[in-house]
């Protein structure tokens, strides 16, 4: 596998919470589930959770902060659209991580 590289330095813990990030929108983007008790289970949690109301909207914003280890390692803004197709996250410095569906990228 060839070093991750991106067009502007990082530190060695900026890569790895990068690519934990992308990872997970990537999984976020892909998660699906046909196993019936699965589906019964998320049903309940959308009923008292308002999903239909999700639902009616075309994308959602928020703000993150993950913390590891007691410590802060990302802050920033998350843009997806409800489906969790697609997804842009911009960090505090205006990086920005992007998924359209299927391929990730930094700017």
């Amino acid at each position: 596998m060839k070093p991750f590289k991106t067009p502007f330095p990082l530190h060695k813990g900026q890569k790895q919470n990068l690519l934990a990030l992308i990872g997970s929108l990537v999984l976020l983007s892909s998660v699906s589930s046909s196993a019936a008790i699965a589906e019964s289970f998320s049903e309940k949690i959308e009923k008292a959770h308002g999903a239909s109301g999700w639902a009616e909207k075309d994308i959602v914003k928020t703000d993150i902060k993950i913390a590891f280890g007691g410590a802060l390692r990302l802050v920033g803004e998350m843009i997806s659209n409800t489906e969790a197709s697609k997804s842009r996250f911009t960090l505090e410095d205006k990086t920005q991580i992007v998924f359209d569906g299927s391929s990730a990228w930094i700017s």
